[in-house]
């Protein structure tokens, strides 16, 4: 048997090249690959013929047992059962017996109604009794004819190729192996006789040359960057497990697209040594002042492959840059200048970008003298908001004083210099509500790819029943495991559906018929009517497409800073920066990070919802049971003191806080589990 991994064998048809194969390598069929390297050609009247020729090769699953089966014959170790039936003592002298002696097999007949000799085939040989091929055990007598021809194991040196898949490179490696000439080994008389070889002679396999090698790679396709260090490596490391690279191609440089860049945003990341509470601080223009330059787009590249054919490098795509208000063109169309003072800022659409410059309204107080404001550009509030008002504007809103039960909604950023009290703070706009739905909608793709794989891994097992699936299709089996395994689908569709329906924000219509179909699908009994698990892989695109259109919406400069937060709702789509005292009974969702940091820096009986990191000082407390921040599996749930019965949640992982620790840290490792660093406090909790 051999174990190296293949044979290449000839016969006059296909099915004779397989059989010789397979008794050569004493596996069976289901246990190999075959490759036909050569139909083969009968002729005309012989003219012209030529053999069929095969590649069979061990499957790796088969390869550890073959080898353990070829230790055992070759140091002529077996088991009880096979010693005792191949015992080489003769107990009972009315027994046939049967012997090789100087190669040639000899057969004793047994005396008066003694049973007959047993002659069973071994490994790389042709039993023929009489004329009759057989495989099995045998009883044999004087007068028969008993031929044992040895199959001999040619020798084989074979170059295997393996080219990437963008085809830049090629690696090679060199399988040798030697053949061998085999004899009958002689053996004792014997009531039941195992017929073994042993080797007569070693054949060397065949040597391979550069040219060798070049020939077959030029006959596999592979003609360009040919690496002459990496043949030499292979001839000199044949049977290396794996391949050495021996071509190589050139990889294209795509081209750079053309962008808008904005000298204000520049000018706002230099300062990185300013405090924590200024970190975002609103930029504002002079008139005359550059706002944004067009940045041409670069042509890449061209690459090849080692196969010849040229890799375009990706074409650069373009940009037009438009104005809307308060700025305005120079000379040259790529250059735009702020035209009055203002906040300066762009909106993208499709391929182009607008620029525009608003002016900042001021106000002292938003009160009964005042009234609801909305507006198209900032708002600034020297003063307070009171009780009952509003405040909408598409750019930022800077409050000095405080928020009392009023709704502050800003298209950009939120800054309130003292406390929030009572009041719903949304800064981003339509980007802060896709912040609140975007961890919702990833589970959901991960979920929608996990219920696949499951259900087809029910349908491939035997033993499961399908005829249900055959008349109703996969609905029955795929609403099974929603009810069942991963019945926390549904409910997050549930909740994206019902936070999309209480906004007051209007989305893209991808995205509402995205979560209507969700919700339909696979909320209550809707999946009963699914046909095939493959729509859930549809389902699954569907979610990714909107999942890159809010990714490409949201933007992460936009936040809310305030000093103190309690009864609040504050939903952002970048961060959410609280220095003070900290944040009591509150629910924040942020599209960036979460810090509350200050003196004392407490969050306490809140819900916290973060697409990145949460740093908080102390959370919980010791009769808190609704503190719970989630974030995403890349982010990390940070806290330097941390109280029992808080819910951490990382990626799809939950931990309930037992005891009272200091130097909390959550996060998911690079191997996919949630590690929880913590240190017990001196005052343990029971």
């Amino acid at each position: 048997m051999s174990v190296e991994g293949f044979v290449i064998t000839e016969g006059n048809t296909v099915q004779e090249a397989v059989s010789k194969a397979l008794r050569m390598l004493q596996v069976k069929k289901e246990q190999t690959t075959i490759e036909i390297i050569s139909e083969g050609k009968q002729g005309f009247l012989g003219v012209g013929s030529r053999l069929a020729k095969v590649k069979v090769s061990i499957k790796e699953d088969a390869k550890a047992e073959l080898e353990l089966t070829d230790i055992l014959v070759d140091l002529h170790i077996r088991d009880e059962s096979l010693a005792a039936q191949y015992s080489p003592k003769v107990t009972d002298k009315m027994t046939g017996v049967a012997a090789v002696v100087n190669g040639k097999v000899v057969v004793t007949d047994p005396s008066d109604l003694g049973s007959y000799a047993i002659l069973k085939p071994g490994r790389n040989m042709r039993l023929i009794i009489n004329g009759q091929e057989t495989v099995e055990e045998t009883p044999v007598s004087e007068g028969d004819m008993i031929q044992v021809e040895l199959v001999d194991e040619k020798p084989v040196s074979s170059l295997e190729l393996t080219v990437a898949d963008n085809k830049l490179e090629a690696l090679l490696r060199l399988v040798s192996q030697p053949g061998a000439t085999y004899r009958l080994m002689d053996q004792a008389e014997t009531n039941k006789l195992l017929l073994q070889i042993e080797v007569a002679e070693i054949i060397e396999s065949p040597p391979v040359t550069v040219e060798d090698v070049i020939r077959f790679l030029q006959e596999k396709n592979v003609v360009k960057g040919i690496l002459n260090a990496g043949i030499q490596q292979v001839l000199e490391n044949q049977n290396g497990k794996e391949g050495f690279p021996v071509a190589r191609g050139l990889k294209p440089e795509d081209g750079i697209d053309a962008y808008i860049r904005l000298p204000f945003l520049d000018d706002a990341k230099e300062d990185e040594e300013e405090p924590l509470f200024n970190h975002h601080q609103m930029v504002s223009v002079s008139p005359g002042e550059v706002v944004a330059i067009k940045v041409p787009k670069q042509i890449g590249r061209d690459g090849w492959a080692v196969t010849g054919e040229p890799i375009p490098a990706a074409l650069p795509k373009d940009c037009e840059m438009c104005i809307k208000s308060g700025c305005e063109f120079t000379g040259d169309g790529e250059m735009v200048v702020a035209t009055i003072a203002g906040r300066p800022g762009t909106a993208n659409i499709g391929n182009k970008t607008f620029v525009h410059v608003d002016p900042v309204y001021e106000v002292k107080d938003v009160d009964q003298t005042i009234g609801n404001i909305k507006f198209a550009g900032d708002v600034l509030v020297r003063g307070s908001v009171r009780d009952g008002y509003k405040i909408e504007a598409d750019g930022n809103i800077e409050v000095f004083g405080d928020v009392t039960r009023a709704a502050i909604t800003a298209g950009a950023s939120v800054t309130i210099h003292q406390q929030a009290l009572g009041s719903i703070i949304t800064a981003g706009g339509r980007a802060a509500l896709y912040s609140s739905i975007l961890p919702g909608l990833k589970e959901t793709g991960e979920m929608l790819n996990n219920v696949r794989a499951v259900a087809e891994q029910l349908k491939s097992v035997p033993a499961f029943k399908t005829s249900d699936l055959r008349a109703k299709g996969d609905g029955p089996l795929i609403q099974l495991l929603l009810d069942s395994k991963f019945n926390v689908l549904p409910q997050t569709v549930s909740e994206l559906s019902e936070t999309m329906l209480g906004s007051k924000q209007t989305v893209h219509e991808q995205v509402l018929d995205c979560v209507n179909l969700l919700q339909k699908d696979l909320c209550g009994l809707g999946s009963v009517n699914i046909e095939s698990v493959d729509y859930l892989q549809r389902l699954k695109e569907c979610v990714d497409l909107v999942v890159g259109l809010i990714n490409d919406s949201i933007r992460k400069e936009d936040c809310i800073k305030v000093k103190y937060v309690q009864n609040c709702t504050l939903q952002s789509s970048g961060d959410v920066i609280i220095e003070g005292q900290g944040c009591y009974i509150s629910t924040v969702t942020a599209g960036g990070e979460v810090i509350v940091s200050g003196n004392p820096g407490v969050a306490r009986g809140v819900k916290v919802v973060s697409n990145g990191n949460v740093t908080v000082k102390e959370l919980g407390s010791d009769f808190d049971t609704q503190t719970s921040v989630a974030v995403n599996c890349n982010s990390k749930v940070s806290a330097g003191l941390i109280h029992p019965n808080v819910t951490v949640k990382v990626g799809g992982d939950k931990f309930r806080v037992d005891n009272l620790y200091k130097n909390f840290d959550a996060y998911i490792n690079y191997e996919g589990q949630l590690v929880v660093d913590k240190l017990l406090t001196g005052e343990k909790r029971q």
